[in-house]
């Protein structure tokens, strides 16, 4: 590994320890009342479905992609839409050098299959900081 390369990871990881911080401090929360849900790199952050609301399509069109992962639409719902639409965010932001037109969808396809494994385990019942502590641990594997 390059000097570059391991100055980027040390980078990146001190970026993952200050989310964490606002994490277990609990600070997120307000800072995730400003976010929106978050749409992009066909991954979807939305609530539950209620009464009235109109459920997105069950079958997505074949994706053909130079992605390294399985190529797919992500829906996530939760209760914690906005605050895992924040994580989302803060990610994107810390990972900013690594992503691209390309990498952006293996990123984010990742994290929101973390928080679909999580939430298929344990559901929304155990909070929003199990859920987001879940997949800020895909993200650090990312790193490397």
């Amino acid at each position: 590994m390059s000097q570059e390369d391991a100055a980027l990871r040390k980078t990146i990881n001190r970026r993952i320890d200050g989310i964490q911080e606002r994490i277990d401090s609990g600070f997120f929360l307000e800072e995730a009342l400003t976010v929106a849900e978050f749409t992009g790199a066909d991954v979807k952050i939305r609530q539950p479905l209620g009464e009235n609301v109109e459920a997105l399509p069950e079958s997505a069109p074949f994706v053909i992609s130079l992605q390294e992962s399985v190529p797919q639409k992500r829906v996530v719902r939760t209760v914690y839409s906005r605050e895992l639409s924040w994580l989302l965010l803060e990610l994107g932001e810390a990972f900013r050098e690594t992503i691209d037109y390309v990498s952006k969808y293996d990123f984010f396809g990742s994290l929101a299959q973390a928080a679909l494994d999580h939430l298929a385990a344990e559901g929304d019942a155990a909070g929003s900081k199990p859920l987001l502590l879940h997949v800020l641990a895909r993200a650090r594997e990312m790193v490397g």
